[in-house]
C-alpha cells in the first residue's frame, strides 16, 4: 500500500468492505475511533453505497483526496453528486485524463474543487466539444491558462526514472486527395469528389462504347 510505503509514520483506516458485518463493524470504527486515525481510504463504490453515504456526508475532513478523479467528469453520474457533498476543508484531484471530449468535463473537476467559484457550465459547454465539431479556439487557450492556475503537471518521466526513453519515428509523406479531404473532415467533398468520378467515368465508358460501335458500322 502506498501510505505504508510513503507515509509510515501515518496512521490510517481502510473504510471498504463487501460483507454487511464487516460494514458495520468499520462505520462504528468510522463512528467512534475515528480521530485516532490521519487517514481514511476509500473507495468510489463505497462512497455511493446508501448504507454509508450518511455518514461520509456528517463527517468534516481536513483535506479530500481523490485518485483518478476523471470519474467525475460526468456532473450527474452516481460518483460524482456522492463525492461533491463530502464536507472537507481542501480538495485535491490527481488524474492523468482531465479531459477528453468537451470542456464540460474540466468544468467538472473545477466545480469539485471550487464550487463557490464554478458555478455554471455553459461558458465550457459553449467552447468546445468534440461530438459536435464545436471549436472556440480562443476560449480553448483562456481554458489552457485557466489550468495552470490550479494543476501540477509531472510527466511520467519525472515520476519513474527507470522508465526508458521515449523513441519516436517520423515518416513523412505526401497525402493523397482522399487523405486530404479527411483529415480536414469534410466529408461532403469526398461524397461529391466520389459522385463526380463516378459521373465522369459512366459517361467515358458510354463514350468508348459509342466509338467502338461507330467504328463497326463505317469500317
Amino acid at each position: 500500500m502506498q501510505v505504508k510505503k510513503h507515509a509510515p509514520q501515518l496512521k490510517h483506516f481502510r473504510f471498504h468492505a463487501s460483507d454487511p458485518k464487516d460494514r458495520e463493524a468499520q462505520k462504528h470504527t468510522m463512528v467512534h475511533d475515528l480521530l485516532q486515525y490521519d487517514i481514511i481510504i476509500t473507495t468510489y463504490e463505497m462512497a455511493k453505497n446508501p448504507a454509508v453515504t450518511s455518514l461520509i456526508r456528517n463527517t468534516y475532513f481536513n483535506l479530500c483526496v481523490l485518485d483518478e478523479g476523471h470519474v467525475i467528469k460526468s456532473l450527474t453520474s452516481q460518483i460524482s453528486e456522492a463525492v461533491r457533498k463530502i464536507h472537507c476543508q481542501s480538495r485535491v484531484i490527481l488524474t492523468g485524463t482531465p479531459l477528453q471530449n468537451n470542456l464540460v468535463e474540466l468544468y467538472a473537476i473545477l466545480n469539485f474543487l471550487y464550487p463557490k467559484y464554478f458555478t455554471t457550465p455553459e461558458k465550457f459547454e459553449d467552447a468546445f466539444n468534440i461530438t459536435n465539431n464545436q471549436i472556440d479556439p480562443e476560449m480553448l487557450l483562456k481554458a489552457n491558462k485557466l489550468l495552470k492556475l490550479f494543476m501540477i503537471r509531472r510527466l511520467k518521466g519525472e515520476v519513474e526514472k527507470l522508465m526508458p526513453k521515449k523513441i519516436e519515428t517520423k515518416v513523412c509523406y505526401d497525402l493523397c486527395v482522399c487523405m486530404y479531404l479527411s483529415a480536414i473532415g469534410t466529408s461532403m467533398c469526398i461524397s461529391s469528389f466520389i459522385s463526380f468520378y463516378w459521373t465522369y467515368f459512366r459517361f467515358y465508358a458510354l463514350y468508348l462504347r459509342l466509338k467502338s460501335f461507330g467504328t463497326r458500322v463505317f469500317s
